[in-house]
């Protein structure tokens, strides 16, 4: 539904800008806003999963 059709965009949004972050080189390896932002990329890939699976039809675990 609409719902999730709005958090898809938002989290689509959310892990290019944490993909772009990553990739500018901007971001000292090993400080804490890389990983940050890694974590953001990673919460961004566990949702993508978890609707690719139909919402909590399937078993998506962390």
């Amino acid at each position: 539904g609409a719902l999730a059709t709005s958090l898809t965009t938002k989290i689509n949004r959310m892990r290019r800008i944490a993909e772009d972050l990553l990739l500018s080189g901007e971001l000292p390896e090993g400080s804490r806003v890389r990983r940050d932002v890694q974590e953001i990329w990673d919460a961004g890939n566990t949702a993508r999963e978890y609707w690719r699976r139909g919402a909590g039809g399937g078993h998506a675990t962390q």
